[in-house]
């Protein structure tokens, strides 16, 4: 990990200083490029049923769906299609009721490592019933800071293809074992200092893809004739063209994002051996104690930021008074 003003980011070793400077030099080119084809294709203005959908992938994750799914409804999130990859616990019974209302299409998805054809089966068949699709997980919040809506915040962002939220790391926070009876994110509120230079995207269902992928992807656009993959943007409006260089702009800190993704990726520490029994949802993917130790002890700060919408979450919940309280250790 490498410590920079605004991320802490994974270093690829692929790229050495020299070809890293010869990118960094073409970047404000391509940018130039990328806008003139997004500034000359034609914005797609169908009336889609939804503005804001997420498409995510689960096994065995029922402790936490109504959480889940209650939170992201609080701050815009008008659908989800939600795959179940050989979940076996009590997953349809809590979600009978959000499939009854229409707000979930679940779909039985029995294929090993099925991450990425999940996307792109949600891609080719819902993609003219919704603006937007966020490909997160289940342990991931997208957390408006100044905005209650995440749709009212992707407005801004509609001529472009893609965009990338970033990362809030957050740990155990001490804990052992996750308390069943506590929301987990009231549980877990010490994180990283700064923010991931990984997040997961958000794209735009006007526009063609290619390779499904949550951290990165590409769109299809042309120009003269040519087709020019065109990356996304961060909330900034600058191209992630290479995954190792991450551009905010001079002024910018970790103060100034106005929209993160809340990943308790490890929870506490015995459910990490949970997340390690169940499997990963993509290839290549594993949880090691050497990873989990890599992120604790990056654990500097507190972030309360996702405490704003906590009241709401539990009446939406319909938590009583005294489940309503806050019993941390």
């Amino acid at each position: 990990m490498v410590h920079h003003k605004v991320f802490i980011s994974t270093p690829h070793g692929r790229y050495n200083k020299f070809s890293l400077g010869i990118k960094k030099v073409l970047s404000p080119c391509l940018d130039l490029l990328y806008r003139q084809i997004i500034r000359h294709k034609k914005q797609d203005t169908a009336d889609k049923p939804y503005y804001l959908s997420v498409c995510a992938i689960f096994k065995n994750e029922g402790s936490i769906l109504r959480e889940w799914i209650e939170y992201h409804l609080l701050v815009g999130v008008d659908h989800f299609f939600l795959y179940n990859n050989f979940s076996d616990d009590n997953y349809r019974e809590i979600l009978a009721p959000y499939i009854e209302r229409g707000v979930v299409d679940l779909i039985d998805w029995p294929v090993p490592q099925g991450q990425f054809p999940a996307y792109e089966d949600c891609w080719q068949k819902f993609r003219e019933t919704t603006r937007w699709i966020a490909l997160i997980d289940l342990d991931e919040f997208l957390c408006p800071v100044y905005e209650t809506s995440v749709g009212t915040w992707l407005e801004k962002y509609e001529k472009y293809p893609s965009v990338l939220v970033y990362w809030k790391m957050f740990g155990t926070s001490g804990r052992i074992e996750h308390d069943p009876e506590q929301l987990t994110i009231e549980q877990y509120t010490v994180c990283w200092d700064k923010m991931y230079n990984e997040g997961k995207v958000i794209i735009n269902t006007g526009w063609e893809f290619t390779h499904m992928y949550m951290h990165w992807i590409v769109a299809k656009g042309r120009i003269c004739g040519r087709t020019v993959w065109i990356p996304p943007v961060n909330e900034f409006g600058k191209f992630i063209r290479w995954e190792s260089i991450h551009r905010t702009g001079s002024n910018i800190t970790s103060e100034d994002f106005t929209l993160q993704l809340n990943h308790y990726w490890s929870k506490a520490y015995l459910s990490h051996y949970n997340k390690k029994s169940r499997g990963a949802a993509c290839p290549g993917y594993r949880h090691s104690m050497r990873q989990f130790f890599s992120s604790e002890h990056r654990n500097r700060a507190v972030d309360y930021k996702i405490f704003r919408f906590l009241i709401e979450l539990k009446l939406a919940l319909g938590m009583s008074p005294k489940d309503m309280s806050c019993n941390r250790e």
